[in-house]
């Protein structure tokens, strides 16, 4: 999937106020994904995303990222683009309450739900929702065309690989301002685009290297979390980038 086609949606999105961030994980991933979608529609102003029901009755949010606390219902505007749900919360989608709310709320973004994989978007048509793969907003980042140098490992633990190493399990993240875990993200996303070359086993590192041109190797068989997560994107996950 290219940048063009990931943004293209976004163009019909008139108006966004806040942004989801979680507040509580400890993956800076989650935090990528927040920074992406706040560069790309200059919007600084955050909702958490595990506290649906704590949102703004006024705010307009893009649906981006990991769901899976709790029941999915705000009366916030909600807009699906970028949307993974998680199987364990998948029950609560077939209650009549929240069933209606995501039919309607699609119906009024004036475009399919745009999954952020495969399964997401199998998952939202057999609830009856009109759905797309849409892929994930941090690969609307744009190319990176600097110098580049060296080589960066995220949470690979393959020690034959030489280089730079990084995780982003970061146990001091709930304790900052929804500011600072911004800029912790976008700090990481300018490391990335300075490397030559980067291995992981991370999606969202492997997704905005992908948008900033940075070649990275995806290590599968440590990617252990929810793989589910990872359909629609096995061209990237096969190919070095």
């Amino acid at each position: 999937m290219t940048n063009s086609f990931a943004t293209s949606f976004w163009a019909h999105i008139p108006t966004v106020t806040h942004i989801p961030l979680a507040f509580g994980t400890t993956n800076l991933g989650d935090d990528i994904q927040s920074y992406a979608a706040s560069s790309l529609v200059d919007c600084h102003q955050f909702v958490n995303r595990d506290c649906m029901e704590k949102w703004p009755t006024d705010a307009i949010v893009p649906m981006i990222g990991w769901f899976g606390y709790g029941k999915p219902y705000t009366k916030a505007t909600c807009i699906f683009v970028g949307t993974h749900i998680q199987r364990e919360s998948r029950k609560y989608f077939y209650e009549q309450r929240v069933a209606e709310w995501i039919v309607r709320s699609v119906r009024d973004q004036g475009f399919p739900a745009m999954a952020r994989d495969l399964d997401t978007r199998d998952f939202l048509r057999s609830v009856g929702v009109e759905a797309e793969f849409g892929g994930c907003v941090t690969q609307t980042l744009g190319r990176y065309d600097g110098t580049r140098k060296g080589t960066l490992v995220v949470d690979v633990p393959d020690e034959s690989i030489v280089g730079f190493r990084d995780t982003h399990y970061r146990p001091y993240l709930p304790l900052l301002s929804p500011a600072e875990r911004v800029l912790e993200a976008r700090v990481q996303v300018q490391r990335f685009a300075r490397f030559e070359v980067v291995h992981t086993s991370r999606l969202h590192v492997l997704l905005p290297c992908t948008a900033l041109g940075t070649k990275v190797v995806f290590h599968r068989q440590a990617a252990w979390f929810q793989p589910e997560r990872l359909t629609g994107f096995e061209g990237l996950i096969d190919a070095e980038t």
